[in-house]
């Protein structure tokens, strides 16, 4: 990749395409002519994928300081928002960010933020536009855009209209190297569009930045095998996947015929007994629009709950420090110097509330007190929503146990993106959803505006081996010819 600023590139990856594999390459390669003085950004939306892209990324190259691997929103914080908000009298000094939902305020969300903001208090849904205002400033623009030479942004289907925005002031300054991948047929609009209108497939930030991009599409699947990928390529137009794995001569797209949902597990249980694996047991996923759909059988089949309560820092430790950081309603720096704490003695008291947690039932009640007693600061109302969705956030890591039961996990199809197992299945609870599921008319699909066409795109994909598809009420006989269409095998 020249060290100068071109045409972005666009990748174009259908699922188990090796997306992150791609880009680490091509980061890996932007790091050897990366100059000293200037900085790589790679931006994902998850803690997670950052950890995977920098964890494989080390095994490459030797990490450098003016490497940068992150969140979407930790690269605007680093980047834009803390050398500028301050200078340009858009955020005060002292400031925290908070995952507060403004939305729920409704017309009242834009008063409701301003009133935060001046208390010191960053939601971040106000990260975003935030930037971008800093970024119309043409002298700022230019001093931002010339640090970076190089940006990466995975998963660029669930960029929203306001990241494109700000990316695009980098490809217009023309002193960036702008690489990108995604799937559209995975974007999913309530994931991006929170609390906000968001625009049909057909007018999603993905395309236009297409039309200004060098395609650089990969068609390969190396996660599922040939039955599966045939599958899916039905219900897509723009990018047939070629299978790495081979065909294993049988049926691996099934439909199982039950209604009960017990009867439909312990079916799905059976008949993926025996699948090849690449792990020391075969690895079962359940998917179903919501996650509440497996509560009846989580006990009786021993199934693990996918969080979705997503980290906001690399750390627990780190949790703690920010949930106590709302609490005390000041920035983690601002708290050390009003209550005389060194480092060691601040990141001390969150290891204290760590230890707290870890040993038992604590609520809300008992955090007020633990703050009240250590800082003598009293709670105000307005943070107990948020402390108790935080304390429960920390709970569920310590009570969550990944290794008992890793081999058996459900999860709402929308948390499901990233995931894959060796075999998947996907529960309708009705018939209705499920046509909508296997819908393969392309103009149906791109008007869909209730996701749930690339639901069903998003859940069929996730198997390496065998998927199961099954719905909680009696399909019609035009669902059971769009199953035989398909190439879907009904199995007694």
């Amino acid at each position: 990749m020249a060290n100068k600023a071109t045409k972005p590139t666009l990748s174009e990856a259908g699922p188990g395409a090796g997306k992150t594999h791609a880009m680490v390459d091509e980061i890996a390669a932007a790091v050897q002519e990366l100059p000293p003085h200037r900085f790589l950004a790679a931006i994902t939306y998850t803690n997670a994928a950052a950890n995977t892209i920098r964890e494989r990324l080390s095994w490459r190259v030797r990490p450098r300081p003016n490497v940068f691997i992150g969140t979407t929103h930790s690269f605007v914080s680093r980047f834009i928002l803390a050398p500028c908000a301050e200078l340009l009298s858009v955020l005060p000094e002292d400031r925290i960010y908070a995952a507060v939902d403004v939305h729920e305020k409704g017309s009242g969300a834009a008063r409701y933020t301003d009133n935060l903001i001046k208390k010191g208090i960053v939601p971040y849904d106000a990260m975003i536009p935030k930037s971008r205002l800093i970024l119309k400033v043409p002298g700022i623009r230019d001093r931002i855009c010339g640090r970076l030479a190089f940006i990466f942004v995975d998963e660029f289907q669930d960029v929203d209209i306001g990241m494109l925005e700000i990316l695009d002031h980098f490809r217009k300054t023309a002193k960036t190297v702008l690489y990108a991948v995604g799937d559209p047929e995975q974007y999913v609009m309530s994931f991006t569009y929170r609390g906000q209108t968001p625009p049909t497939h057909d007018r999603i930030p993905f395309f236009r930045f297409k039309q200004l991009s060098e395609p650089k599409p990969i068609i390969e699947n190396h996660r599922s095998n040939a039955e599966i990928v045939a599958f899916a390529n039905q219900f897509r137009s723009d990018l047939k996947q070629r299978a790495v794995k081979p065909s294993r001569n049988e049926p691996r797209v099934l439909f199982i015929p039950y209604t009960e949902l017990e009867e439909i597990v312990r079916r799905y249980q059976m008949l993926s007994a025996n699948v090849e694996t690449e792990e020391e047991e075969t690895t079962r996923l359940y998917l179903s629009e919501e996650n509440a759909t497996f509560d009846s059988v989580t006990d009786q089949f021993n199934l693990t709950s996918v969080s979705s309560l997503a980290r906001k820092t690399n750390t627990l430790l780190g949790e703690a420090l920010e949930l106590l950081s709302v609490a005390l309603d000041r920035s983690q720096r601002r708290i050390c110097e009003e209550f005389v704490l060194s480092r060691l003695q601040w990141r001390a008291a969150g290891t204290r509330l760590l230890r707290d947690l870890r040993a038992g039932a604590y609520g809300v009640d008992q955090f007020i007190v633990f703050v009240t007693d250590k800082f003598g600061h009293s709670v105000s109302k307005s943070r107990v929503k948020l402390i108790d969705e935080g304390l429960r956030m920390l709970t569920a890591e310590f009570t969550r146990d990944w290794s008992a039961h890793r081999s058996e996990l459900c999860s709402s199809i929308r948390k499901a993106k990233g995931l894959q197992s060796d075999a998947v299945l996907v529960v309708a609870k009705t018939a209705a959803e499920l046509k909508k599921w296997l819908q393969t008319d392309r103009s149906c699909r791109a008007g869909d505006k209730q996701d749930k066409c690339r639901l069903g795109y998003v859940a069929f994909t996730r198997p390496r081996e065998m998927l199961c598809i099954a719905c909680l009420k009696e399909i019609d006989s035009e669902l059971n010819q769009m199953l035989k269409d398909l190439g879907i095998e009904a199995v007694s």
